[in-house]
């Protein structure tokens, strides 16, 4: 999962493993229960939103193989 790889990575560069898997669960979580991460960080309803049009293009491309 990339969740966790992003983790591991941030972990090796000197982050707090324990810090770092804690906000990996909670985002997770938010995630499994649709709940907009703004609940807990208000300012996550200004962030961007990642476009669908890159999903339909990683398909189209999956479908070519």
């Amino acid at each position: 999962m990339r969740l966790f790889s992003l983790t591991a990575e941030r972990t090796a560069l000197g982050g707090d493993a324990a810090a770092e898997n804690r906000a990996a669960l909670l985002n997770l979580t938010f995630y499994a229960n649709q709940r907009p991460l703004g609940m807990l960080v208000p300012a996550a309803y200004q962030w961007p939103r990642p476009l669908a049009d890159a999903v339909g293009l990683w398909k189209e491309l999956a479908d070519r193989g």
